[in-house]
C-alpha cells in the first residue's frame, strides 16, 4: 500500500511540474503575442513610402553581400589551388 501511495505521489508531483511548465510557456507565448501585436499595429501605421525605401535599401545590401560572397569564394579557390601546388612540390 505504501508503494502505491509513493507512486501516486510521484505521479502527482510530475503532473504538477508539467502543469507549471505549461503555465510558464503560456505566459511566455502571451507576452510574445502582445509584442507581435504591438509591432503589427506600428507597421500598420507606417507610411508605404518608408517601407518601400527600407526595402530598396535592403535589396542593395543583399546585392553587395552576394558580390562579396562570390569574390571571397574565388579568392578561396585560388588560395587553395596555390597551397595544393606548393604542397605537391614539397611532396606532401
Amino acid at each position: 500500500m505504501d508503494n502505491i501511495l509513493r507512486e501516486m505521489g510521484q505521479v502527482v508531483r510530475g503532473r504538477a511540474a508539467a502543469a507549471d511548465q505549461l503555465e510558464q510557456q503560456v505566459s511566455t507565448l502571451s507576452h510574445q503575442e502582445t509584442q507581435l501585436k504591438n509591432r503589427i499595429a506600428l507597421l500598420e501605421n507606417t507610411p508605404v513610402e518608408i517601407l518601400e525605401a527600407f526595402e530598396e535599401a535592403m535589396d542593395k545590401g543583399e546585392k553587395r553581400s552576394a558580390s562579396r560572397d562570390y569574390l571571397l569564394f574565388g579568392a578561396g579557390v585560388l588560395v587553395s589551388a596555390a597551397v595544393s601546388i606548393v604542397l605537391g612540390l614539397f611532396g606532401f
